[in-house]
C-alpha cells in the first residue's frame, strides 16, 4: 500500500508540474520527494477549495508531514527540463480522511497525450515551504509556487 500511495503521489506530482512534450517553454519545476518518517500529527483546523471542491470546502483536522520535495533537473527522451527556481521546495502532508468522489480527468504531460485519470479523495497537500541546512534559518516559502491537494 505505501508503495501505490508513492507511486500515486509521484505520477501526480509529474502531472502537475509537467507540461507538455511539445511545449516549449518551462514555466514550473519537477520536484522529487523524499519520505519524512515519524512526524507528528498536527491538529491545524483549515480549508481547502480547488475546481473539484468548489462551490464547497473541503475541511481538514489534522496534517503530518510525510515526503519533502526539492527543484530537480530531469532529462526525458533526450530532453532536459533544468530547474526553473531554485528556492521551489514543497511540504508534503498526509490530511485527514475526506469522502471519496469518483471523478475522471484528462491529461496530458511529457509522458502521454489525452491520459484518461479515475480520482478518488484527496490524500495530500503540498505546500510552498522554505529550505535552508543547519544551522541556518529557512526563508520564507517563495511566493510564486502554488499549494496542490494530491
Amino acid at each position: 500500500m505505501k508503495r501505490f500511495c508513492l507511486a500515486m503521489t509521484l505520477l501526480t506530482m509529474v502531472a502537475v508540474f509537467s507540461g507538455s512534450a511539445s511545449s516549449q517553454t518551462q514555466t514550473f519545476d519537477h520536484f522529487l520527494c523524499y519520505h519524512v518518517p515519524s512526524q507528528p500529527v498536527l491538529n491545524i483546523p483549515l480549508q481547502l477549495q480547488d475546481q473539484f471542491d468548489a462551490p464547497q470546502f473541503e475541511n481538514i483536522a489534522t496534517l503530518q508531514i510525510v515526503r519533502f520535495c526539492n527543484p530537480v533537473t530531469k532529462t526525458v527522451n533526450g530532453r532536459t527540463f533544468p530547474i526553473v527556481n531554485i528556492n521551489h521546495h514543497l511540504t508534503m502532508y498526509q490530511l485527514n480522511s475526506q469522502p471519496i468522489i469518483p471523478r475522471q480527468v484528462v491529461i496530458t504531460n511529457q509522458f502521454g497525450a489525452n491520459v484518461l485519470l479515475n480520482t478518488s479523495n484527496a490524500q495530500i497537500l503540498a505546500a510552498p515551504t522554505g529550505k535552508a541546512l543547519p544551522p541556518s534559518s529557512p526563508p520564507p516559502p517563495s511566493s510564486d509556487l502554488d499549494h496542490y491537494k494530491c
